[in-house]
């Protein structure tokens, strides 16, 4: 009876390591991560993912080139993984 009450703390308490981890990797300090960015990367990032616009609507707010704000947001991205070495971030 021991035993099982033991592993039942035991998977609560992995459980609760694992849930710290995720809101660890979820803190992520934002100004550092912009501060890599290029001016214009940064906006174009900022507008894409903090207000979850679209290419098209960074295009209309921006006045940029479609091209251009995929670029932005291509090379944000690949800029900001190189590096702080982190995973793959949303496509937007």
């Amino acid at each position: 009876m021991l035993e099982r009450f033991e592993g039942e703390t035991g998977a609560g308490q992995a459980a609760e390591q694992q849930d710290r981890q995720s809101a660890d990797a979820e803190s992520v300090d934002l100004p550092r991560l912009l501060a890599v960015l290029s001016a214009e990367e940064r906006q174009v990032m900022i507008l894409a993912y903090a207000w979850g616009m679209s290419h098209g609507e960074i295009v209309e707010v921006t006045g940029l080139a479609l091209g251009t704000v995929k670029s932005h947001i291509h090379r944000g991205k690949a800029r900001i993984r190189e590096r702080f070495r982190i995973g793959e971030i949303g496509d937007g």
